[in-house]
Formats: C-alpha cells, sequence, structure tokens
C-alpha cells in the first residue's frame, strides 16, 4: 500500500453544535482527569523528552535541490518483534541509511518472534524510538530480576558468614575455662540466638524457594497456552532475560515523547507510543498516559488504556480543529502527534493525528509514515504473514 497524504487527509466526522460544545466541555476537563490509580510506579518516574536533532529533518522547501532534498523521515508502528516484516518494508522503502532516519512509535519488542534482532536494527542504523508500554513492562522486569538475583547472592553471603562466626566461637569455646560458669552461660545465650537467627534465615529460605517452586510449576502448566497469563509471564522474564546490557541500555534512552520540530503542513510533530492530552504542556504530561492511554472517562474521571471512554485523538482532533476555526491555527499553536499502541482501531489518520499500530503482531501489517522535502506524507504497508505462526 502506497498512499499519498496531501496535507490534512481525513477530517472529523460531523458533529452537531450541541455534541461540539459538550466535546470542547470535556476538553477542559482533560488536564483534572490525571488518575491512574494503580500506576503509582509510573506516575513517580520523571518525563522524559527529547528532540530530534534538526539536522536529520528534510528540508520544508519543497523547492530545494540541495542535499536536504533526498532526506526522508520514516515513522514505523509497532514491531512487536517481527524482524522479518520490518526488513520487507523497509526494504519496499528502498530504505537509505545515509539520508533515512527510522523512528518507530515504541513497543518493537515482545510477542513476536526476534524482538533482539528488532532492537539490533534499530541500533544498527541508529534509529530514534519511544519508549512504548512493553519496553516499559520488559526493562521493570528485568530490573527486578537483576535486584533478586543479587538478594539471593547476599543471603547466602550471609549464611556462609555465620557459619563461619559458629565455626569461630566453637574454638573460643574449646580454649575458654570450662568453670567460668558466667562464661559459659555467655556462650549458651549467644549459642542460642545464632542458632534463632539461623532458623529464621532458613524458614525464610524455606519460603522463598517454596514460592519459587510455586512460581515455577505455574508458569510451566501455563506455557502450553501462550494466550494464559502463566505463559505471557514466563515469555516475558525469557526475553526479559535474553536482553543484554547494551540492548537493555538502548531501550532504556528511548524518551517518552520525542519532539521532530515544525513540519510544513503538520505544525509541531512529536511522536509517542500512546497519546497525549491535549491542553496540557508536553512537560506536564504524566507518563503512564503517553505510554499507555486509549481513551478517557470522563464520569469516572480517569484515563482508561481501554476504548470504553472517548477517544483521546477524537479529543485531541476537535480540540485543533477548533483553534483552526477560530483562526488561532499557527505554527507556534498547531501541532500533530503520530502514536501507535491501538491496533484494535488500526492505521487512524486524521487532520493532527496519526495513528500507524496496524497490528503486524497479528498478522496484519506493519505501517510506515514517510515524510519527504516539502512536508510531503505517503503511507507505505508491508503484510506481515510471514512472522506469525500458523
Amino acid at each position: 500500500m502506497d498512499q499519498r497524504l496531501n496535507g490534512h487527509s481525513s477530517p472529523l466526522h460531523d458533529a452537531t453544535i450541541e455534541q461540539t460544545k459538550n466535546m470542547l466541555e470535556n476538553i477542559s476537563l482533560l488536564s483534572k482527569t490525571q488518575d491512574h490509580t494503580g500506576h503509582d510506579d509510573d506516575a513517580n518516574k520523571p518525563l522524559r523528552i527529547e528532540s530530534l536533532n534538526p539536522a536529520l529533518l528534510p528540508s520544508n522547501d519543497a523547492a530545494t535541490t540541495t542535499a536536504t532534498s533526498q532526506k526522508r523521515l520514516i515513522i514505523i508502528g509497532d514491531v512487536h518483534g517481527c524482524k522479518a516484516s520490518l526488513d520487507a518494508l523497509l526494504e519496499k522503502l528502498s530504505f537509505a541509511p545515509d539520508h533515512d532516519h527510522l523512528i518507530f512509535t515504541g513497543d518493537l519488542i515482545n510477542k513476536g518472534p526476534d524482538s533482539l534482532g528488532v532492537v539490533d536494527l534499530a541500533r544498527k542504523y541508529s534509529a530514534s524510538s519511544v519508549r512504548g508500554n512493553h519496553e516499559d513492562r520488559i526493562l521493570r522486569l528485568r530490573q527486578e530480576m537483576m535486584a533478586q538475583s543479587e538478594e539471593s547472592s547476599s543471603s547466602t553471603e550471609d549464611e556462609s558468614e555465620s557459619e563461619e562466626e559458629e565455626e569461630g566461637e566453637k574454638e573460643k569455646g574449646k580454649k575458654s575455662d570450662k568453670n567460668d560458669e558466667k562464661k559459659k552461660d555467655k556462650k549458651e545465650k549467644k549459642e542460642k540466638k545464632k542458632e534463632k537467627k539461623k532458623a529464621k534465615k532458613k524458614e525464610k529460605k524455606e519460603k522463598k524457594k517454596d514460592k519459587k517452586d510455586k512460581k515455577d510449576k505455574k508458569d510451566k502448566k501455563d506455557k502450553k497456552g501462550k494466550d494464559q497469563k502463566g505463559g505471557k509471564e514466563a515469555r516475558e522474564r525469557d526475553l526479559a532475560l535474553q536482553l543484554s546490557d547494551e540492548q537493555a541500555q538502548w531501550l532504556e534512552s528511548c524518551p517518552m515523547i520525542l519532539k521532530l520540530g515544525w513540519i510544513r503542513g503538520m505544525g509541531e510533530v512529536v511522536v509517542v507510543h500512546a497519546g497525549l492530552h491535549s491542553d496540557i504542556e508536553l512537560e506536564k504530561q504524566d507518563p503512564w498516559n503517553v505510554m499507555n492511554m486509549r481513551s478517557v472517562d470522563f464520569d469516572k474521571r480517569k484515563v482508561l488504556d481501554s476504548h470504553q471512554g472517548t477517544m483521546w485523538a477524537k479529543l485531541f482532533n476537535k480540540h485543533y480543529s477548533t483553534m483552526a476555526s477560530n483562526n488561532v491555527d499557527s505554527a507556534a499553536s498547531t501541532m500533530t502527534v503520530i502514536y501507535g499502541h491501538d491496533s484494535k482501531t488500526g492505521l487512524a489518520i486524521s487532520d493532527y493525528t496519526k495513528g500507524l499500530d496496524s497490528g503486524c503482531v497479528k498478522g496484519e501489517k506493519l505501517t510506515a509514515l514517510v515524510i519527504e522535502v516539502g512536508g510531503k506524507q505517503n503511507l507505505v504497508q508491508q503484510k506481515c504473514r510471514d512472522d506469525v505462526k500458523e
């Protein structure tokens, strides 16, 4: 698929005056809907924003004949480890690393067959990417597993030290005066204390082992069903362990928001994984929302990662289209968001939002939005059957 996009290509559906009024009232409430109960870790995570090197941008002047006229930004939706499909898409695009720059909308990894290969490709071509919810989860899991491993090593060292101390005390006991009852009582108390401490450590270790054994049994039982929770956890643990330090560091370096700069026909362009609030400054966006949001439930005053509320993209488009109708559509006030995360909706190209997750890992398509000189845009898609097991 090679679909040409001339400026703003897909306007919002018409709404009645009353619907528009209600929508705008909802938009004004967005900044008050920062409830992400159950995501405290994300709430405390600092929001990372980066700006793309301006030298990578194609010229906004369509008449340019310099080297910048060959530059392209190739922005690709959720890959999810489908490297064969990514390779095929790049071949279809005639990708040239010397003048093309790759940008990913996050979720490069997990679910698909070759997550490590996708990360290596991105690193090889010095690609840019934002942090998706899957990268976030796998990196967290990796950190937890490393911490548990260190804790286990520390526990083993403590036990060895305790045994050495016990042997040392025994040697001292041999040299002590057998007739000194005071020393004997003191030693007995110390021995009891050590035995108690040792018993506690043993009990803690056994509980930890029992817990691990139960977890391992559950994982083995559930691994047969890929879609079951246990299978998912086992798969994600495996991926977290397989990541090299270099691969993990590259994923950690990905920002949550990537600012591309001003592009003709789009205004200020930003890339995120999931979504943005339309009336909140980028620096004040909530990290969990940026990586997970799909809709907003105004009744419950919550941002949702489901489709049960009003879609954030609909609100975002209404916000900026209203500004444009009020003649506030200037380079400083217009923004276009390019995102992924929503394979259920699929490819969703609107005036101010471009959703590129087209369900590659489910056997559908992998989408690239190509931005060329003068702000010219086109869509290129690749079928993803090669990465999906029958």
